[in-house]
């Protein structure tokens, strides 16, 4: 899965100016897209007025389901990320300072 996930995420060159400015995080919306083996883009509407996108991800089209996949997946990583960072708060704390009473 990790060569999808980097095809998807090279997918989304900020560098590449010809393809359109996305409102969302590009690296994140193409990690997801390939964690979920979807394909993101097309035709979709902001504030109103419709816009073709590049496709994101090499999967099948989206479809209602999915929506339940994005968010369990969204709240792994939200529980990992936290993890993470307690453990590393944890690592770094002065634990060899405390003050000694005399």
């Amino acid at each position: 899965m990790s060569r999808r996930v980097s095809r998807s995420i090279g997918e989304t060159d900020p560098v590449n100016r010809s393809s359109p400015a996305t409102p969302n995080a590009g690296v994140a919306e193409a990690a997801f897209a390939a964690a979920l083996d979807v394909r993101l883009g097309g035709l979709n509407h902001y504030d109103g007025a419709a816009e073709v996108r590049a496709p994101v991800g090499d999967g099948r089209p989206v479809d209602a389901a999915d929506i339940t996949a994005a968010v369990t997946l969204s709240r792994h990583v939200t529980w990992a990320l936290a993890g993470i960072l307690a453990a590393a708060g944890l690592a770094t704390r002065p634990w060899a300072q405390r003050r000694r009473r005399r």
